[in-house]
């Protein structure tokens, strides 16, 4: 690993001053400069850092200018948050929050010293959570009840299924089409139990297409019942079915369903899978 990092000037075609002074800086990479400074700490900045292994420079001295805006203070690599707590987007203090509940506790713990944790507040995430299932339950109660059977709603985590009821129709054709309506269904289901919201589509006879909307992504359903063609039935999905998606059911999860995963990975075909038994567990690819 390269042991310094160096501030890349602005790719920015009519930069400002904001930074000038840093441009061209080589520093070891746990200098406490790159605590006090880093591109990105202030708006609309476009710089960059680089690794490298160039001769460390002298360290610059900014003025007030030069400083992080208010937002901007934090190491997004290191603490994981976007913004910091003094975003103008957040409240002055917690009894200053429209979301903090009980205004004298809040008031109480201002006075006390307490800090304010806006990034991972559970009040504002309670809010959040709670507009987020408000509109997924508008978007299920907007669909046609003439055109699609409301199959499934979660309350807690905003996921549903709706299915159309020509796919419905065209399953009851035959025992082959009624017995894959209802493997597809099930595996529908087990995805909207995960906070996914499905809508299970109609079928077009002599016409192969994708069986679902995932979050509103044209998907295909597969169940694996044998780890022998993996990557082949998800390169049909998207090249013919027109799948953005691919949603497995594994009956088991072996080195090879394994390797086919992250071989779909590398050839940027993504979706998710549960293995049967822990349908609670649904990972992404």
């Amino acid at each position: 690993m390269l042991p310094n990092l160096e501030w890349i000037p602005s790719t920015s075609p009519t930069p400002g001053a904001d930074h000038r002074v840093f441009w061209g800086t080589v520093l070891p990479v746990d200098d406490p400069f790159w605590k006090e400074h880093r591109p990105g700490d202030r708006w609309n900045c476009k710089c960059e850092l680089r690794a490298t292994d160039k001769d460390c420079t002298a360290r610059p001295s900014g003025t007030a200018k030069d400083n992080p805006q208010s937002g901007l203070e934090n190491n997004p690599g290191k603490d994981g948050q976007l913004f910091s707590d003094k975003h103008p987007y957040y409240p002055d203090s917690c009894a200053a929050c429209p979301y903090s509940g009980n205004k004298l506790m809040a008031l109480l713990h201002d006075l006390a010293g307490g800090r304010k944790h806006c990034n991972s507040c559970r009040k504002v995430e309670k809010v959040i959570d709670k507009r987020i299932i408000e509109k997924a339950k508008a978007e299920f109660n907007g669909y046609s009840e003439q055109k699609y059977e409301r199959t499934f709603f979660d309350s807690e985590r905003g996921g549903y299924l709706v299915t159309d009821k020509e796919r419905k129709t065209f399953a009851n054709r035959n025992k082959q089409e009624l017995a894959k309506y209802k493997k597809e269904k099930n595996m529908c289901l087990i995805f909207a139990k995960g906070g996914n919201k499905m809508v299970h589509l109609s079928e077009t006879p002599g016409v192969s297409s994708a069986d679902t909307l995932c979050n509103g992504i044209l998907a295909d359903l597969k169940k694996i019942e044998s780890d022998k063609h993996i990557v082949e039935d998800a390169l049909y999905a998207v090249r013919h079915q027109h799948a953005k998606l691919v949603l497995f059911q594994f009956d088991k999860l072996t080195n090879r369903a394994k390797g086919a995963i992250k071989e779909l990975a590398t050839k940027k075909i993504h979706g998710k899978y549960f293995v049967t038994g822990d349908e609670k567990n649904i990972i992404d690819f």
